[in-house]
C-alpha cells in the first residue's frame, strides 16, 4: 500500500474537563480508569434530581490533523452511578501556537448514562490549519435518576479507505430500549493509537430507523487521522430519539 504524504500536527492533552448539572468546570488530569460499569437498567419515568458533584469528566482528549482538516475525540466518563447526565455539550476549541483560536466545534449529548463512559468525537474545517492543541470544555444541563441504559455496540473494527484516504469505523449497534432509534441517531466513534492514546474521532448515524431489539451494521469515517496512526475505536450511540 502506498505510503501517504500528508501533514500531521497530534496532540494529546491529559486535560480534565468537569461538569456538575447545570454547571461547567475545567479542572488539571487524575489518573484513569477505562473499566466500565455494569449496565443501568432504564426505568419508565425519569426522576429530576438535584446534584451538586462535578459527575461529568473527560478522561483523555487528543486531536489529528490533516491537509483534510482536523477531527477529534474526547473519552466522557458519568462519575456516578445512580444519576444520568442530561443535555451534557463538549465544546472544543483549536488553538494555534501563539494562542489565537482558530475554530471551534461542539457535540451535543442528550443522555450520558450513569456510571458510564461515553465516546464523544468531531471535526473542523480544513482551513483550520496550524493547530498546536485543543482546548476542551463540557457542560450539562440537568440531571435525573439512572433511566436510561444505552444501545449496545458490537463488532468493532477500523480499517483504511484507500479511495477516500481515510479510517473507517465499521460495527454493529443492538436497541435494547423499547422506543425505536431513528436514522439520525448519531453514532460517535473515538479512534486510539497503539499506545491508547486518543488521537481523533469521527462520527456517522444509522442506515436506517431501528425498532427495540433489532441489530444494524454502521460505518463512519474518522477523517484527518493520517495513514498508518489509528490502531482501535471505541464508539458511542445516543439516544435522543428513544424516549
Amino acid at each position: 500500500m502506498k505510503t501517504k504524504h500528508v501533514l500531521f500536527l497530534f496532540a494529546i492533552a491529559s486535560l480534565v474537563a468537569v461538569a456538575g448539572c447545570g454547571s461547567s468546570n475545567t479542572t488539571n488530569p487524575p489518573a484513569t480508569d477505562s473499566s466500565t460499569p455494569a449496565a443501568v437498567a432504564p426505568s419508565d419515568d425519569p426522576t429530576p434530581v438535584e446534584a451538586d458533584a462535578s459527575i461529568i469528566k473527560i478522561e483523555k482528549v487528543g486531536f489529528s490533523q490533516t491537509r483534510d482538516g482536523v477531527c477529534w475525540g474526547a473519552v466522557l466518563r458519568n462519575t456516578d452511578k445512580s444519576t444520568d447526565a442530561i443535555d451534557v455539550t463538549v465544546t472544543v476549541s483549536f488553538v494555534a501556537a501563539d494562542g489565537t483560536i482558530l475554530g471551534s466545534d461542539s457535540h451535543e449529548i442528550s443522555v450520558v448514562p450513569a456510571g458510564r463512559l461515553y465516546y464523544s468525537a468531531g471535526r473542523g474545517l480544513a482551513e483550520e490549519e496550524g493547530v498546536a492543541r485543543i482546548e476542551t470544555s463540557v457542560d450539562v444541563g440537568s440531571c435525573a435518576a439512572a433511566t436510561y441504559a444505552p444501545p449496545e455496540v458490537t463488532n468493532v473494527r477500523v480499517t483504511w479507505d484507500d479511495s477516500w484516504t481515510t479510517y473507517r469505523v465499521h460495527g454493529r449497534v443492538t436497541n435494547t430500549l423499547k422506543s425505536v432509534l431513528p436514522s439520525s441517531t448519531r453514532i460517535t466513534a473515538v479512534v486510539f493509537d497503539a499506545s491508547g492514546r486518543v488521537i481523533g474521532g469521527g462520527f456517522g448515524t444509522l442506515p436506517a430507523d431501528l425498532p427495540g431489539g433489532r441489530r444494524a451494521a454502521f460505518s463512519l469515517a474518522a477523517t484527518a487521522c493520517p495513514y498508518g496512526s489509528v490502531e482501535s475505536a471505541k464508539v458511542s450511540v445516543d439516544v435522543r430519539f428513544a424516549d
